[in-house]
């Protein structure tokens, strides 16, 4: 299966909102008990629990960069491979591996990329010079993808900060410190 552009990117907002509704959930669970009664921790344990719930945010946040660069380099393989050029599994993994900076998964890009019966010895027709210039055009895609992707997390950093429930959750913290 290969991704569209508008299916990365519809995917990628997705998982920022998720992250930001964990986020909201947990800064809503730092001052609140169970029943919704007011608990907030001490100054340092709220900055401790507000750290980790930011990093929680950010590191699915970046899973979910991550998520996106490697469909769009598996869906820009698998548009080469449908348009005649050989793309076999190994020649996708190697790609991938330089473009990415770590190793994928080996058995989605067999699956993907394989031809039944094939082996090792059928040699594919591509050469370096066929790999290096799609590795080129991928990496212009990836930089655009990139600043499209920026814009969209900027975003909704933004709208954290600016939202109505964080507010709210402040003003509540607020109040809690008053009254100790």
């Amino acid at each position: 299966m290969t991704h569209t552009h508008d299916k990365i990117i519809a995917t990628f907002r997705a998982s920022v909102r998720t992250a930001y509704k964990r986020l909201y959930s947990d800064y809503r669970a730092i001052g609140r008990d169970t029943n919704g009664g007011p608990c907030l921790p001490s100054v340092e344990e709220t900055d401790r629990l507000i750290r980790r719930a930011i990093g929680r945010c950010g590191a699915a946040v970046g899973a979910a960069v991550k998520v996106a660069k490697r469909a769009l380099i598996v869906d820009a393989l698998a548009s080469a491979k449908s348009g005649g050029m050989d793309i076999t599994p190994t020649i996708a993994n190697n790609i991938s591996s330089r473009l990415l900076d770590r190793k994928v998964d080996t058995r989605a890009l067999a699956q993907m990329f394989g031809t039944p019966g094939r082996t090792a010895a059928d040699k594919s027709t591509v050469r370096p010079e066929h790999t290096a210039e799609l590795e080129q055009q991928l990496n212009v895609a990836i930089e655009a993808q990139r600043v499209q992707l920026q814009v969209i997390k900027e975003a909704a950093r933004e709208a954290w900060s600016d939202s109505p429930e964080r507010r709210k959750i402040l003003a509540d913290w607020s109040a809690q410190r008053k009254h100790e």
